[in-house]
């Protein structure tokens, strides 16, 4: 609540200082006003749900390096067929049918994951930049599924500028909570740990969406994806790999390892060349993996199993 300071003139409380109090009070409430009526233009939707914080200030973002500023972004994906979306951060194929990206594709350093993290934002918005219009929070409202990140705001912790960004509807598709915070965490966690090692990743992650699948929201036109993908690149490092894994939309019990696989028999499921322009010159790197250049966490799994499955 506004808090009126008192309006000191001389000592005296004349005529002047009862108009500059009443000229106080009808400021306050044109403030108040201008500001109700901005959120009521606000497109949402519907009520905030409980817990939600306001967005932070893009202007107080750290000092964190930009690591997509100024690049060409050549690790994006080739795709004739969705609208291509540039954030800052990250880019996407946003799929209007389907209503969310069929691929987001960033760089991950181990120097961004190295700074220290910023407040998660947990204020999800409409994406600005797609033309058609993003799904609404509230397409998810009571559905039963949460909004699953695809690029995680764990890998976008280190500026607030990135954080914000990650919260867009674009980069949510319909997940059950026992995967969104069991397996899919699993496999966030331990590219973060990758990344640590690699020095430089590329990542590109999505739904599989292959058709009919289940919808929700307003007039049902949010896909459920039956499974999701990500896929890591590293060329930086003298040993240059890569890995994909197709992971089932469901709770999982078993190892991640099970649904690795070479990024060449992911690009074949997708029917998308996920790295056209990063490994012409060094095709094994997409069509063989090596399981020993991942190394898996296994605390992360016994975990997953024993309790984050049951949240």
């Amino acid at each position: 609540m506004v808090k009126l300071r008192r309006n000191y003139s001389d000592g005296k409380r004349g005529s002047s200082a009862n108009y500059a109090g009443k000229m106080g009070i009808f400021l306050v409430v044109v403030i108040i006003a201008i500001v109700l009526i901005g959120y009521g233009l606000k497109d949402r939707s519907d009520t905030t749900p409980n817990g939600y914080v306001p967005a932070p200030s893009i202007s107080n973002s750290s000092a964190a390096t930009d690591i997509t500023e100024g690049a060409d972004r050549n690790y994006l994906p080739t795709d004739l067929q969705n609208e291509i979306v540039h954030h800052k951060y990250y880019s996407l194929g946003y799929n209007e049918d389907a209503e969310q990206a069929e691929w987001v594709a960033y760089p991950l350093t181990a120097e961004s994951l190295y700074v220290p993290n910023v407040k998660r934002s947990n204020w999800f918005e409409a994406d600005p930049l797609v033309s058609t219009r993003s799904a609404a929070h509230s397409d998810y409202k009571n559905s039963g599924y949460t909004r699953g990140h695809l690029a995680p705001a764990g890998d976008m912790a280190f500026n607030r500028e990135a954080m914000t960004e990650s919260f867009f509807m674009s980069n949510m598709s319909p997940q059950i909570s026992s995967f969104n915070a069991g397996i899919w965490k699993e496999l966030e966690e331990n590219v973060r740990d990758w990344a640590i090692k690699h020095k430089e990743l590329y990542i590109v992650t999505g739904p599989i969406l292959e058709g009919g699948e289940k919808r929700i929201g307003r007039n049902t036109k949010v896909a459920v994806p039956k499974a999701f993908y990500k896929a890591i690149l590293d060329i930086s490092s003298k040993d240059k790999t890569g890995v994909a894994f197709v992971v089932p939309h469901r709770t999982c019990e078993e190892p991640l390892a099970d649904f690795a696989m070479s990024i060449d028999d992911l690009e074949k499921k997708l029917g998308i060349d996920l790295y056209p322009n990063l490994t012409n010159d060094i095709p094994q790197v997409e069509s063989t993996y090596d399981l020993s250049q991942w190394r898996f966490d296994q605390k992360k799994y016994s975990d997953r199993v024993k309790s984050w499955n049951n949240q």
